[in-house]
Formats: structure tokens, sequence, C-alpha cells
């Protein structure tokens, strides 16, 4: 995977997933067992932002240093997700499944960017098949 396709997939989940805190935040919100919606629907725009950021990096000259400052952003996160689940913060199933899930993810996409920086071919350089 390139590191452009890597930032692009980040964005495409910051777009759903902002869309889905940004216009459901109540029920998001009941998922968690909290009651945020103001919060999450804050989030919900910024990750929207966020994804705007990711497209607009992945077609830069500069794009890997966008990508090492996203995954410095990204990374920690999914270390968060666990401790809002092991302190407890979140304890319905559901809620934790979301929390977890999303986690993982992010997770993902965090170590697919850290790869395209690793790769030795990366879209400025490819070559076409």
């Amino acid at each position: 995977m390139t590191l452009s396709t890597a930032l692009r997939l980040n964005a495409v989940f910051s777009i759903a997933t902002g869309l889905l805190l940004a216009a459901t935040p109540s029920t998001v919100g009941s998922w968690l067992d909290v009651s945020l919606s103001g919060w999450l629907r804050v989030l919900g725009i910024a990750l929207m932002g966020h994804a705007v950021l990711l497209i607009w990096a992945s077609r830069q000259d500069s794009m890997r240093s966008w990508a090492k400052l996203n995954i410095a952003a990204i990374a920690p996160y999914p270390l968060s997700m666990i401790g809002l689940v092991a302190t407890g913060l979140v304890d319905t199933g559901l809620g934790r499944a979301v929390v977890l899930l999303d986690g993982a993810i992010v997770g993902t996409l965090a170590f697919a960017q850290w790869a395209g920086l690793r790769g030795r071919i990366d879209d400025a350089h490819a070559v076409p098949a």
C-alpha cells in the first residue's frame, strides 16, 4: 500500500466517523453511556477537518512530512481507547465494542502509514505498471 493510499483511507474513516458524530451525537453518546452530545458533535466536525487535511496532504510533495505528523497524532489513540475501557469509563458492552473497534481501526491506519513511510517506493516516485 502506498503512503497516499494510507492517508486517503485515514481520511475516509475520519469522514465517516466525523459525519456519524456530527449528525447523531446523542445516539453515539447513548452507545457510550455518556451525555456529551455537544462535545461529540465538535469532535465530529474536527474529524471532518482532519479528513480534508489528509486528502490535501496526500497530494503534496511534502506528503511524507505530513504523514509523520499524522502518525504522531494518531498513534497514541488506540492506547487511549484501551484505557477508556480498562478504567471503566466506558462500561456498556456496545460502548466497549465501539471504542475498541475504533481504536483498532485507527491503529491499523497508523501502521499502514508507517509502512508507507518505510516503503522504498512512494507515490512521487512510483513507476507506472
